[in-house]
């Protein structure tokens, strides 16, 4: 009686690349635990098999079962979008096993999909625009207090606005010790009578100067 063991699912990984490699891309699918070694691997594109640039070899694994190891390579450039198919027929299976594999991206296949990128970055966007404006809102509230005018300027302007004749006194000359240079005017002066000086009622404050010539 001979037994028939199925093979693991199928698993397909990208392989990392060198940059001045000269191939664009290299996928592997890899099976295990499946008895006996009549395995047949296939590699489709597209739905399309490729007949080129494929490796398969198969090895004796642990408690008498085989694995099974297969590389595809691609030297020309892929399109995003492009669907590669690990396909295995075992006498085991009744139907042959598949695993599929999406090509995102020439640097890593396991790249998350552009529009999950696209939701993290609207969903930041979202979470800054409201600290934003309030930030701006702030500035503009502290713009507005600084060119408010000061108590300080006001007092000013109305001190310079202020009659000059306010608060104003006239010193007394006494020129009795003034010999110097005598005048004869003056003494013709001296036989006027003396004015009283106006008094005005208005500002108390004022003095008038009183000279006296001899």
């Amino acid at each position: 009686m001979t037994y028939r063991i199925p093979p693991a699912p199928l698993k397909i990984t990208s392989i990392p690349l060198e940059r001045s490699s000269s191939v664009f891309l290299k996928l592997v699918c890899k099976t295990h635990g499946f008895y006996p070694d009549e395995l047949q691997l296939s590699w489709f594109v597209n739905g399309s098999e490729i007949a080129t640039g494929i490796s398969t070899d198969v090895q004796p694994s642990e408690q008498g079962l085989f694995q099974v190891s297969s590389s595809m390579e691609e030297k020309s450039a892929v399109q995003p979008g492009t669907v590669y198919t690990c396909q295995v027929s075992h006498p085991s299976l009744q139907t042959p096993a598949i695993s599929n594999y999406i090509f995102t991206s020439p640097e890593n296949a396991n790249h998350l999909p552009w529009w999950l990128y696209a939701s993290i970055g609207t969903g930041a966007f979202l979470l800054l625009l409201p600290i934003s404006i309030l930030i701006l809102c702030r500035c503009c509230i502290f713009k507005g207090r600084e060119i408010t005018p000061v108590e300080t300027d006001v007092q000013e302007m109305q001190l310079m606005q202020r009659p000059a004749s306010e608060g104003m006194a006239y010193a007394t000359l006494d020129f009795n010790n003034s010999r110097k240079c005598p005048d004869p005017q003056r003494k013709q002066k001296t036989t006027q009578p003396h004015a009283a000086p106006r008094v005005q009622a208005r500002n108390t404050e004022i003095t008038y100067a009183t000279t006296r010539f001899k």
